[in-house]
């Protein structure tokens, strides 16, 4: 290290062994030069951290440089270096004439080795600054990962996100067990009306009637009405009436017996009534469902009103309330009409026509 006044700082001079030109440096920039030396002295660095990374909004590595051992290895650096200097400019051969060069080339050296000096304890500083950086990469949340490339789909084949699957799945069970629970309450409901109808007809005890009608063919010989018709017709409530009028279609007197899937005969037995037709002798037997009161309509086969004798209008009014065209339902044949009450100690049924034509 070579010693110059300090009123040459700033002054450019030349080193007495190299012959290189220097800046003399002031007292402050050779002040922090020496301390930059010494904190590069006591400062060492982890040969690990050479290839950290930093991250900030980019990746970017930091290089860094490789740590000063020894101040044996940076002397023996210095010195080739200025070996290597002294091969490139030989120092001069002329002699000093006078004490003040010899004087002025040693603070030439001096502010050359200051600057040296002065570049070495900036690398330091630049490396503590590098270690003191942290040691892993911050964590990378919330930036979007590339798109996979997968595979290509085939011909013929549609994907579909597996949350679709869920809620495909999801929607399946609700509605299957809505289908269920329907059907349970559904199936529950009818049973229930079925049990209750059970019971209604259990409760109820069918009634049997039997009768014999008869009229006088004139020759003073009682005889069986054969084809005569009975109807029982159970008393309703004007609200509980049929909507809908019963026909008379297959049911006078004149028609041939119909079978009970007829049609008119069907409509009679669901309101509640019966049907039937008196045999050769005039028998007839005919059940009802129930006891209670019924409308009884007996209508002779075999003989006629006098001449000029109507329906009743009363009873035309209430053979209404349950016929289509009542009064052709009748017609010109004898008929009786009357409200009775039926249960199980009801009397045998009995009518005599008399002669056609005649009271």
């Amino acid at each position: 290290m070579l010693g110059i006044a300090s009123r040459k700082a700033g002054a450019e001079v030349q080193c007495p062994k190299c012959g290189v030109s220097q800046i003399v440096p002031n007292e402050e920039a050779a002040a922090a030069a020496l301390a930059m030396d010494q904190f590069a002295k006591t400062q060492l660095v982890d040969e690990n951290t050479a290839n950290l990374v930093v991250y900030d909004d980019e990746p970017s590595a930091i290089n860094i440089p490789r740590p000063r051992h020894t101040e044996r290895s940076r002397t023996g650096d210095a010195e080739a270096s200025i070996q290597q200097r002294d091969s490139r400019h030989p120092p001069s051969t002329q002699p000093a004439t006078s004490g003040k060069t010899a004087t002025s080339a040693k603070p030439a050296t001096s502010a050359k080795t200051a600057n040296r000096s002065t570049k070495q304890a900036a690398r330091p500083e630049k490396t503590a600054a590098s270690a003191a950086a942290p040691t892993s990469p911050p964590p990378t949340i919330g930036k979007p990962e590339p798109p996979a490339v997968g595979k290509p789909v085939p011909r013929g084949m549609i994907l579909f996100p597996r949350r679709a699957y869920y809620v495909q799945g999801l929607l399946f069970l609700i509605l299957a067990a809505a289908s269920f629970g329907s059907g349970y309450f559904i199936g529950r409901g009818d049973a229930t009306l079925e049990k209750q109808i059970a019971l209604e007809q259990s409760s109820k005890q069918s009634v049997l009637l039997e009768g014999r009608l008869v009229y006088n063919p004139g020759t003073g010989q009682i005889t069986g009405d054969h084809n005569a018709v009975i109807l029982a017709l159970p008393e309703l409530p004007r609200e509980e009436l049929p909507a809908g009028k019963l026909p008379i279609d297959g049911i006078r007197p004149q028609d041939p017996p119909p079978p009970q899937t007829q049609r008119s005969v069907r409509m009679i037995n669901e309101l509640g009534g019966a049907y039937a037709r008196a045999n050769l002798e005039g028998n007839f037997f005919m059940q009802v469902p129930d006891q209670g009161k019924y409308y009884l309509l007996i209508i002779s086969r075999n003989t006629e009103r006098p001449q000029g004798t109507e329906i009743d209008e009363l009873d035309l009014a209430d053979m209404k309330k349950y016929f289509k065209l009542a009064e052709h339902l009748v017609g010109r044949y004898k008929y009786r009409w009357e409200l009775r009450e039926i249960d199980f100690g009801t009397d045998t049924i009995e009518e005599n026509f008399g002669r056609d034509g005649q009271d």
